[in-house]
């Protein structure tokens, strides 16, 4: 199963890094190095100057070779494995990649031509990765001497077209102007891949053909001479091996198996600039690049996993396609040049091959093919060659010489013989075939017989031992009754007895209660009477305090209706009054405003006009006299410009005649070279002639020779073997002619190659002749053309340029004289204004005045009228109010004295009936005096009737399912089955012993197997066993082994019969149910041995394993003997169904008993104080430990270690594990969980790191809990190192890790990646969906959160309370109301979950984000669960965000009530107050906290850089690049700035100026870690930070605009949720 998620899951492309030494320009030159490579640790190091700071990047890959490394050592280490796994069926790929010059082609093919090979035909030193895996191959072949077959394609992608490198040039009588090779289409396969349609397939059965194509197609590769690379390659690549070896199965079958090796050689990427490369090589650079570009896109699109993969945007990554997330192992070898001029290609290079590093492949083996289908295949192509040849013959026609012709009809004839011979074998096969068919016929027939006669028996006595089975335990229930019911008799017998001594005692009873119930019927009689006096009493008084109170009523309510209307009359009055003065007033204010204001107007605008006038003036002279300036200026630049022309003029005549001189001589040297080339190439035609011709007839006179010979010695051969040698005849005759032709083709192929290549130099040389006259002559005619019209052009501008300066003088003279007019106009417009405008202030002023005068007057007089009428009123209610109250006071008076009356009465009828009550119960009333002869109680043994069921004989169909189950009918054999009807004892005793020897032990075997998968898969609950625990089990599983798998026959009550405590063990232990159990008790208690110590722990142990609390309890408190494994089964079992209460109280029994604690129970008792979190009965029990004298004890030792560790004292627990002298895993991962869970994730991880480096190997447990301390540090380098170890563990994902593994990657913030790991599972229970729901949630996905809903009901999984808790904080953080108050409606009406507090807490926050906070605060009075300090948290934030200071304070007193120890309410409240400006609620809320001794969490921000993480906080400046990160934070600031970017200060809750706050703005910790994050990351790839609090609003505006001029992926983790920063927006949309 492992190895199959493994191929699921991928293989990661394997990425290899080589720098090639110092060129000899580079060392000439003294360029610097700027690439060291680190071959032990894999790692390469690149040195940069950033902001002035020298960094060293570092990159590590799987495999790193320095500049020393030899070709030899590259193939050794990287690429034999790979061969390898092609020899064994796999299809893999090598390509290497880099910037020309680097060594990539080297890399591949290196130096592997044949003539520099050894004397053992070894290859040389410098043979590349293609020589030297061809090399291997053959080599591995024929080490293993197995029947193989090899074939090879060598294709080039130039321009994005494809040509085929082994395909043979056709002869063709018109040779074309410019000669092309045959371009070949790319086709989809229709299986994900690509083939190339006519390509060659050339079949080598050597090496050296191989090197010999190799050769051949190198040869015809696109190169040029570059700048940058002597010999650069213009084209890619691609050399494909296919190998098919025959192998054969065990049933004698013939297979085919098949692997491929793709060596791909790319062309280098190229920088044009430093290059050279000019229009038809820049065009051919420019074209490489692409592709090359086109190939990073695809790198990248894999690694980010994205949706979309650029395969078809280029021809090379379509034929990538299957090496790059296909299922082919691919391994990448980046090349490197170490100079300086370099640096650019170089680190683009080391970052895509670093990237390459995370593609996963999912490679898979070859199918093995059958020979007969690989025949077939090859019949089918045989039959379209043999098409396309007679094809070929009708067409052309076939020469055959008169010998041959002859020979071949004299082998058809033989042939023709043979055939007759052939048919009658086969006529006589086929009789014989038939003959033996009715043979088997019959023998199959007997065979089928038989066996049904064999099943027939073997059923009857299967049925007859059925029978006996019943029988026995039908009369093992008859002898437990009969026993029962004697035991029953005993105690009926005594029971009697006791009933009549009872009877006498009851009547004495009865008698004495008769007279003492008539005593107190008596005394009821006359308690009624007294009762009834007193209540007419109380009734009377309660009429007259009744008429008392009405009075008083009465009274009160005249005295309000009155006072009501006095005061609604007065106010009345004074809200009149009061409005009245306020309008007077407020006219009375408005008019002097208008007053003041129109004056302030007046003046003003006096004012204003009088400066327009200056400056308008002012103005105009100033431009006038800059115009009049310009004007100079443009005449004296007109006259400069012509001067310097006319020189211009002069010096370029001259440059141009000297220029032509020159161009003359060179045309005159280039004719000489052309005619001597042409001389010395017509001499290589003539002498190459005649080379050609020797060649053709020695190889024609040499295949004539050996044809003729061959055929002489086959006709000798041909008599002896007819059959054979007719095959090998015509094979080796078709061989001899193959390679012949081959030869002479070759060579007729190489000779044309040549003439044609000196023929089409020659016509080159002569072409460029003409082409160079041409451009001579053209050159001189526009050389002349361009002189005459350079001079006109240049007397038309000297005559332009002096018509300029005349024009420029006369416009100076008319804008002078415009400019003196202008100035007197404006000079009496201003003085008219300022006239007017005096005039209207002076009467506006008079006017006010007036209006002012008679508003006063108006106002006086009403205030006084008013205020009398109010005095008068306040006089009258006085005089009313002093009459009600003395009304009032009179009827209080005699309320009293009605009261003291009451009193009296009551008080003495009380004295009366306290007297009679003592007289009767004192004197009268008798108690039970007892005589003595009551019978002593005795507790019997009454069987339940759980036992009397249990001794009944079980249903028929029970019995026979049971025997069914223990004695199955495929392993019943009936040689060992006998009647067991009248058997004695001991013919009973062998019979057990046949049974357990045959039936038990596999039985038993399957238990034991059973039991281990069970620890195994619940080690997590069980690992804390101690030893003697463990030997207990394996004592049990033991006596297993030597006794029955189940009940067997019943004991006799024979006196000699001594009984097995074993044997009831082992019934104990092999008991399903409550039922068998309660069986076996019975027969136990039937046989006597209750007071057998070891029996009893085995049945309370049984019943504790079954979880029968209480049937344990009962039984371990009637055990009249108890021993320290009583004790710690009994406190294991309370601690394991969760009866904490019952648990300690027991363990308490236990230290008071004086009973020593062993290392089984008190684990038990530490693992309950664990699970409550009780860190003071831990305490406690640490103590006992320590009393115990087991405090070096391995487990008591760890459970010690996990309690404190639960209860978050890590360090306690840590040095106890410190101090363990042995540790085994589970210490390790309890450990490890503990600094997790007390937040300090990173030291969880050191102590993983510890763990494997002292050889711990961890399990699946363990790998969880890693997870989560990865998931809480946020740490994605960290997160794929784990998965990495995961997968190199083959650790299969399952539901709980799997999960774990979610949230890991959700949490450290690529969502992406955990939807990956979801739909990698293959199986998913609402856990795993519920978690990828919350994902979705705080990464501010709620659309796709709600998608995941109904997707999960489509699989048939219900959602439980955790799916709607996730669902509905989904909807909370993106803002989907709606969508969480539908789902808040139907959680309960259609799936059946009740919600809780944390449902309600969703809806709190969902609503009070939205601003909904009065039906939050209706939803949490209408609540019917108790609610909850998250729940007020959340309310608490609501009222923060919409700063609703009145529910804020509410909400903070009964948070503060549930948690008066935490800060974080604290500080959320005085924020709060801050926010609102009220700073003295604010300083009390912290003086509150200093009071309580309670600290402000501070805030902290991490990032992780090359895989170590740097943590800031406010104002930090203790990093080691503080001064640039402060530096840039300063400019990035001005730009952010300049964009729009404005401090928001109301998030700086400080009593301070408006600058300090913007000061401590800029300084926050997540600032100074994106800051930080710029300079030390490379551009374009994404910025990961970790908040420890909420992120601030200024810092969130902050990011966004620099995620917009930086154009980097900014991600953010608060403590509520992720941010995702692109293109200066949010994945929240500012709503959080």
């Amino acid at each position: 199963m492992s190895g199959r998620h493994e191929r699921e899951k991928g293989v990661n492309v394997q990425v290899l890094l080589r720098c090639r030494p110092f060129s000899e320009d580079e060392l000439r030159n003294n360029a610097p190095q700027v690439v060291t490579c680190n071959e032990f640790q894999r790692e390469v190091a690149v040195s940069q100057n950033i902001a002035g700071k020298h960094i060293d990047r570092v990159f590590t890959f799987d495999k790193v070779f320095g500049p020393t490394a030899q070709q030899k050592d590259l193939y050794e280490q990287a690429v034999v494995p790979i061969v390898n796994e092609v020899l064994e069926g796999f299809n893999c790929t090598i390509f290497a990649y880099g910037q020309t010059g680097t060594g990539k082609t080297y890399t591949m093919e290196g130096e592997c031509k044949r003539g520099k090979a050894g004397h053992n035909g070894e290859l040389p030193a410098d043979a590349g990765v293609i020589p030297r895996a061809v090399q291997q191959i053959f080599d591995t072949l024929e080490g293993q001497n197995a029947e193989y077959s090899v074939k090879v394609t060598f294709l080039e992608l130039y321009n994005e077209e494809i040509t085929d490198l082994l395909a043979p040039e056709e002869i063709s009588k018109v040779v074309l102007e410019e000669k092309q090779k045959k371009t070949l289409p790319l086709m989809e396969d229709g299986k994900g891949g690509v083939l190339v349609r006519g390509l060659e397939e050339e079949i080598v059965t050597t090496s050296s053909e191989i090197f010999t194509l190799l050769e051949r197609g190198s040869a015809k590769r696109r190169t040029a001479e570059t700048l940058l690379n002597k010999q650069s390659s213009r084209s890619h690549s691609l050399f494909s091996i296919t190998i098919h070896i025959k192998e054969a199965t065990p049933e004698g079958e013939e297979l085919i198996k098949c692997g491929k090796l793709n060596l791909v050689d790319l062309a280098g990427s190229e920088n044009i600039s430093r290059s050279g490369a000019r229009d038809g090589r820049a065009r051919e650079a420019g074209e490489i690049n692409k592709s090359l570009l086109t190939l990073g896109r695809v790198i990248s699109a894999l690694v980010e996993h994205l949706g979309h993969v650029p395969y078809r945007d280029s021809k090379l990554t379509r034929l990538l396609r299957d090496s790059l997330g296909g299922r082919t192992k691919t391994c990448i070898i980046a090349t490197v040049s170490p100079a300086v001029h370099c640096l650019e290609e170089t680190l683009s290079t080391l970052d895509y091959a670093h990237r390459a590093k995370h593609i996963k492949n999912k490679p898979e083996v070859n199918q093995k093919m059958m020979k007969s289908t690989l025949i077939k295949d090859l019949y089918g192509e045989i039959e379209r060659l043999k098409g396309e040849v007679y094809a070929a013959r009708e067409k052309n026609g076939v020469y055959v010489p008169k010998e041959r012709y002859y020979q071949e009809e004299s082998e058809r004839k033989q042939l023709e013989e043979l055939q007759d011979k052939y048919v009658a074998q086969v006529r006589q096969c086929s009789d014989l075939s038939g003959k033996l068919e009715k043979t088997e016929k019959n023998l199959n027939e007997t065979s089928k017989l038989l066996a049904n006669s064999e099943e027939e028996l073997k059923k009857c006595r299967y049925v007859l031992k059925e029978k006996e089975f019943i029988i026995s335990q039908q009369k093992q229930a008859e002898n437990a009754l009969a026993h029962q019911a004697c035991a029953l008799r005993s105690d009926l017998e005594k029971a009697v007895k006791d009933n009549a001594l009872l009877f006498l005692k009851i009547g004495r009873e009865d008698k004495l209660n008769a007279d003492n119930r008539v005593v107190v019927n008596n005394y009821q009689v006359e308690l009624a009477q007294q009762i009834g006096s007193i209540c007419n009493l109380v009734s009377s008084l309660m009429s007259q305090q009744n008429e008392h109170l009405e009075s008083v009523e009465k009274l009160c309510r005249s005295f309000t209706d009155t006072h009501q209307k006095a005061v609604l009359d007065m106010k009345k009055k004074v809200t009149a009054a009061r409005t009245l003065h306020v309008s007077q007033m407020e006219a009375v204010q408005n008019i002097v405003r208008l007053h003041k204001g129109s004056s302030n107007a007046a003046l003003d605008e006096i004012s204003t006009l009088a400066a327009s006038n200056a400056h308008s003036i002012e103005e105009f002279l100033k431009s006038e006299a800059g115009k009049a300036a310009s004007i100079f200026n443009d005449l004296q630049g007109t006259l400069a410009t012509h001067q310097g022309e006319m020189a211009l003029f002069a010096r370029e005549l001259r440059q141009r005649f000297h220029a032509s001189i020159e161009q003359t001589k060179n045309i005159s040297d280039y004719t000489n070279g052309i005619l001597d080339k042409l001389s010395e190439e017509s001499v290589k035609v003539q002498n190459h002639a005649v080379q050609a011709d020797e060649v053709q007839m020695k190889s024609i006179a040499s295949f004539q020779k050996v044809y003729e010979e061959q055929s002489k010695s086959d006709s000798e051969k041909l008599i002896a073997d007819m059959t054979n040698l007719v095959y090998n005849h015509v094979r080796r005759q078709k061989e001899l002619v193959d390679a012949r032709l081959v030869d002479i083709r070759e060579s007729a192929m190489a000779n044309k190659t040549f003439l044609d290549g000196h023929v089409s130099s020659m016509v080159g040389i002569t072409t460029d002749a003409k082409r160079k006259w041409k451009e001579f002559v053209m050159q001189a005619e526009n050389d002349a053309k361009d002189s005459s019209d350079y001079s006109a052009a240049k007397h038309c501008r000297m005559e332009a340029l002096l018509q300029q300066c005349v024009s420029t003088a006369e416009s100076a003279f008319k804008h002078s004289k415009d400019a003196q007019e202008s100035v007197n106009e404006m000079a009496h417009k201003h003085v008219s204004d300022m006239a007017s405008l005096v005039r209207n202030a002076s009467d506006t002023n008079e006017q006010h005045d007036a209006e002012i005068d008679c508003a006063r007057i108006s106002a006086e007089q009403d205030s006084l009228k008013s205020t009398d009428d109010t005095l008068k009123y306040i006089d009258s209610m006085s005089e009313q109010e002093h009459g009600i109250k003395s009304r009032i006071l009179d009827s209080v008076k005699a309320h009293g004295k009605t009261l003291k009356i009451f009193h009296d009465d009551h008080s003495s009828q009380v004295t009366s009936i306290k007297q009679r009550a003592e007289e009767t119960f004192q004197q009268t009333y008798m108690d039970y005096e007892p005589s003595g002869t009551t019978p002593i109680r005795s507790e019997q043994d009454v069987p339940t009737k759980g036992t009397i069921e249990s001794l009944r004989a079980m249903p028929m169909e029970a019995l026979v399912e049971e025997f069914r189950e223990n004695n199955s009918y495929e392993s019943f054999e009936p040689k060992l089955l006998k009647s067991s009807v009248g058997l004695d004892l001991e013919a009973v005793g062998n019979s057990i012993r046949e049974s357990l020897t045959y039936s038990s032990l596999p039985r038993t075997m399957l238990k034991l197997t059973k039991t281990q998968t069970f620890l195994t898969a619940n080690h997590e609950r069980f690992r804390l066993l101690p030893l003697s625990q463990l030997a207990a089990t394996a004592d049990t599983q033991e006596t297993s082994l030597k006794s029955q798998t189940h009940m067997q026959k019943p004991l006799e009550s024979h006196p000699s019969l001594q009984i097995d405590p074993k044997y009831f063990v082992s019934v104990l232990l092999n008991c399903k149910n409550i039922f068998q159990i309660k069986q076996a008790h019975a027969q136990i208690v039937a046989n006597g041995l209750l007071t057998n110590l070891f029996v009893s722990n085995k049945l309370l142990y049984i019943y504790v394993q079954h979880k029968a609390i209480d049937e344990a309890h009962a039984f371990f408190g009637g055990m009249r003997e108890k021993d320290p494994v009583s004790w710690s089964v009994m406190v294991g079992g309370f601690a394991k169904d969760g009866d904490f209460v019952n648990c300690f109280r027991t363990f308490k029994e236990l230290t008071r008993c004086s009973v020593q604690p062993d290392n089984y129970t008190l684990p038990f008792v530490l693992r309950v104080c664990r699970d409550r979190m009780d860190l003071l009965m831990g305490s406690l029990v640490h103590g006992v430990v320590l009393k115990s004298g087991l405090s070096w004890d391995h487990f008591v030792c760890a459970a010690l270690v996990d309690m404190y560790a639960k209860c978050r004292v890590i360090d306690d627990a840590r040095k106890l594990f410190d101090d363990m002298h042995k540790k085994d895993l589970v210490t390790w991962t309890v450990m490890i969980d503990g600094y997790a869970e007390c937040g300090n994730a990173n030291e969880s991880l050191v102590l993983f790191d510890w763990m494997r480096e002292e050889g711990i190997v961890p399990d699946k447990i363990t790998m969880v809990t890693v997870v989560n301390a990865c998931s809480k540090l946020g740490a994605m380098h960290k997160a794929r190192f784990v998965h990495d170890y995961i997968c190199s563990m083959k650790f299969s994902l399952n539901v709980i890790l799997g999960t774990a593994m979610i949230d890991m990657y959700a949490k450290c913030g690529s969502v992406d990646f955990a939807r990956e790991i979801f739909d990698g599972m293959r199986e998913k229970n609402v856990i795993s969906w519920s978690v990828m729901i919350a994902a979705y949630g705080y990464h501010g996905q709620g659309k796709k959160a709600l998608d995941l809903f109904p997707m999960m009901l489509n699989c048939g999984i219900m959602p439980n309370r955790i799916t709607f808790v996730s669902l509905l904080y989904a909807c909370s953080h993106a803002g989907l109301v709606d969508e969480g108050f539908e789902l808040f409606n139907i959680m309960w009406d259609k799936y059946g979950v009740k919600p809780d507090v944390k449902h309600c807490t969703c809806m709190v926050d969902l609503l009070g984000r939205a601003g909904r906070l009065d039906e939050a605060l209706k939803l949490i009075e209408n609540m019917t669960v108790e609610k909850d300090e998250g729940l007020w948290s959340a309310f608490l934030a609501a009222c923060r965000i919409h700063k609703h200071v009145e529910l804020a304070e509410w909400a903070a007193k009964s948070l503060l009530e549930l948690q008066p120890q935490n800060p974080g309410h604290y500080v959320l409240l005085s924020n709060i107050y801050a926010n609102a400006g009220m700073w003295e609620d604010m300083a009390k809320v912290r003086n509150l906290m200093t009071k309580r001794n309670l600290k402000k969490i501070p805030g902290w921000t991490w990032i992780e850089v090359d895989n170590k993480i740097h943590q800031f906080s406010v104002g930090d400046k203790s990093h080691p690049l503080s001064k640039e990160i402060y530096g840039l934070l300063k400019s990035l600031i001005e730009k952010l700035e300049l964009a729009g970017y404005v401090p928001d200060t109301n998030f700086v809750l400080h009593n301070v100026d408006e600058e300090v706050k913007v000061g401590m703005l800029y300084t926050h910790s997540e600032k100074l870690a994106i800051t930080f994050g710029l300079i030390a990351t490379p551009e374009g790839t994404p910025i990961r930070i970790t908040k420890n609090l909420r992120v601030c609003g200024d810092c969130h505006t902050f990011i966004k605009f620099v995620s917009a001029i930086t154009k980097r992926s900014i991600i953010v983790r608060d403590s509520n949720r992720f941010h995702h920063f692109i293109e200066g927006a949010c994945s929240c949309g500012d709503y959080w």
